[in-house]
């Protein structure tokens, strides 16, 4: 039996489009060739690895078999390629970046345009979404580097991690709102009002329940409701309504700097951001993405330097 990565892609490429011709131009191959090709390796193996239909051809169950077994085969190769690139030429390196929402909005401008201008050969691709779906990214080898929330992370002992600073969380209302007047506030008088965040992690949530006397399972028991807003249009949204704004200091300072915010006096050493990178394990870290990293560790401790 002689199955080699030509075969593989060949076999899972078909089994995507189900269609030889659209399979062959994807492959820069005829179709007559693509055709070949299989009914050679079908021969060789004795068993048909696809049926062919008028319209389509789909994947037998030996075929299958094939395309679970090869695809994390077919993932370390393309991630070997890239990283032997890398070693190869550092100086265009290609860094595919997962980061959360928060992160995102704090540091990751300052962080990717001093690594662009350093290296102006990278091709740095970022994807900021929910970090559990950036979590997937990561393990089927989409991501190289998650800046993420690790309270999301299920199995630690498969990731490389490295802690950073983390923030405090900042509970702010507009200017002449009624909490902005009283002498002393609680946790429990904020949900006398709408609560304006983004999504919180659950260990986030248990916590504000725990200290204001609520017993939350999500955010959508908040008992006077929810405005879920992502960072960048948080501050200009609480200016604007009586709800009370769950965040972090450089996504509030301007506006309690400009007095459009009133920062609350509420402060809670467990409600903090758990932001750190991760990588997985099983993957060497190429030269591109150690260079990242330091660049982010640099960024992340220069900005707490400055609150």
């Amino acid at each position: 039996m002689n199955l080699d990565i030509r075969h593989l892609r060949q076999i899972e490429t078909l089994a995507r489009h189900r269609n030889f011709a659209r399979a062959a131009s994807e492959l820069y191959l005829s179709q007559p060739g693509l055709s070949q090709s299989i009914r050679a390796l079908e021969a060789q193996l004795g068993q048909k690895i696809f049926d062919r239909h008028t319209r389509k051809v789909t994947p037998t169950s030996f075929g299958k078999r094939i395309l679970e077994l090869s695809k994390s085969i077919l993932q370390d190769y393309d991630l070997m390629v890239r990283e032997l690139q890398m070693l190869k030429d550092l100086e265009k390196g290609h860094i595919r970046i997962g980061i959360g929402p928060l992160a995102a909005e704090i540091f990751l401008d300052r962080a990717i345009g001093r690594l662009g201008s350093d290296y102006p050969g990278f091709t740095i691709r970022t994807k900021v979404e929910w970090v559990p779906d950036l979590i997937e990214e990561l393990n089927i080898g989409n991501l190289d580097i998650l800046i993420c929330d690790t309270r999301f992370l299920k199995n630690r002992e498969e990731y490389n991690i490295i802690d950073l600073p983390h923030y405090y969380a900042c509970f702010v209302c507009k200017k002449g709102h009624p909490l902005s007047k009283q002498n002393r506030v609680s946790f429990t008088d904020i949900f006398d009002y709408q609560i304006a965040t983004p999504k919180l992690p659950q260990p986030f949530i248990d916590r504000l329940g725990s200290i204001s006397g609520h017993n939350f399972t999500s955010m959508n028991e908040f008992p006077n409701g929810l405005v879920e807003a992502p960072y960048h249009l948080l501050a200009r949204t609480i200016s604007h309504c009586n709800a009370v704004g769950i965040g972090v200091m450089p996504i509030f300072r301007q506006g309690i700097e400009s007095g459009t915010l009133h920062l609350l006096p509420l402060h809670d050493k467990h409600l903090t951001s758990h932001y750190e990178l991760v990588n997985l394990k099983r993957y060497t870290m190429s030269p591109a993405v150690k260079i990242f990293q330091e660049y982010v560790i640099t960024t992340c401790r220069e900005l707490i330097e400055e609150l």
